[in-house]
């Protein structure tokens, strides 16, 4: 199983949004656009994606495996950091405490 199974490239951050030729290309040719599925919008290629255009120095460590995309995507405020779940939490035994 490839590591990378598809590789994304992400357009420009902003851009020309008020001009013809902008609102022409919303209409229909959406041609440097991407397009993701919501399933592929949380994965390590989506984060690669977007540090490579925006960070390449945190990609290259990712890819050598100094560091993990999840971790990078947190520190950087892409993803939240996970939450304790109830389960996980040490019940509270009243009977002890009674005796």
């Amino acid at each position: 199983m490839p590591d990378e199974p598809r590789q994304l490239q992400l357009g420009k951050h902003g851009g020309d949004r008020r001009s013809e030729k902008a609102k022409a290309d919303q209409g229909g040719n959406k041609s440097d656009v991407t397009t993701l599925k919501p399933s592929e919008k949380n994965t390590r290629a989506h984060i690669l994606a977007r540090l490579d255009r925006d960070y390449p120095d945190l990609a290259a460590r990712v890819r050598s495996n100094k560091a993990s995309a999840h971790a990078i995507a947190i520190k950087l405020g892409w993803r939240r950091p996970p939450t304790r779940s109830q389960g996980s939490r040490k019940r509270f035994d009243a009977a002890a405490l009674i005796g």
